[in-house]
């Protein structure tokens, strides 16, 4: 069960995003996977109408996400009975360009490992007239 809280605020072409998620499985009562954790905050300045800039900073402590992206979880994504990263700290710098469709690069450093890991995600968006 995931649940949490998370705020927004903005001013002018600056927007500020925050999230304290929690993980808690009551069915490991007694494992390490009990309950978890993962903060997340984001700065988003806007370049243009449809080019953002964001910045942002993850860290997680036994952190699991069932439909979230195994850069973020405690647990090996592909083998969940083997850790990943226990406690998981990121740094992310991206673009995202919003117009017929969104497109984000995003770059990930990984502060314990000091990797960078590439992620693009590219959505289009379909507009269905009512009849």
């Amino acid at each position: 069960m995931n649940y949490g809280l998370m705020g927004q605020a903005s001013l002018g072409a600056v927007e500020l995003r925050a999230a304290h998620l929690r993980y808690a499985d009551p069915l490991e009562r007694f494992g390490p996977e009990a309950q978890g954790f993962g903060t997340s905050a984001e700065v988003a300045v806007t370049a243009s109408p449809k080019l953002r800039v964001e910045a942002s900073y993850w860290q997680a402590e036994n952190f699991r996400a069932p439909l979230g992206q195994g850069i973020f979880q405690s647990r090996n994504p592909e083998d969940p009975s083997t850790w990943y990263r226990e406690q998981p700290q990121l740094l992310g710098l991206g673009l995202a360009w919003e117009g017929l469709a969104s497109l984000r690069i995003r770059a990930w450093y990984d502060v314990a490992d000091r990797s960078v890991q590439p992620s693009v995600t590219w959505v289009r968006y379909v507009v269905l007239d009512p009849l």
